[in-house]
């Protein structure tokens, strides 16, 4: 990641009031949770279609 960009994100986190660092600490979590699961999704998603994809293959080659 970009060095700017973090210090930028890390500039506006120390500007927060105590009482939103909790909540920003929430939301950060679900979306980290959220890509987590998303990437697992696809990555399942492409199993599949590789597994599909060969089978297709190994007919058409007969």
């Amino acid at each position: 990641m970009n060095r700017q960009l973090k210090t930028q994100i890390l500039q506006i986190i120390e500007g927060l009031p105590e009482k939103q660092l909790q909540s920003l600490l929430e939301y950060l979590q679900q979306l980290e949770k959220e890509s987590n699961e998303q990437l697992e999704l696809e990555q399942a998603l492409l199993e599949k279609i590789f597994a599909e994809d060969a089978g297709l293959l190994k007919r058409l080659a007969q």
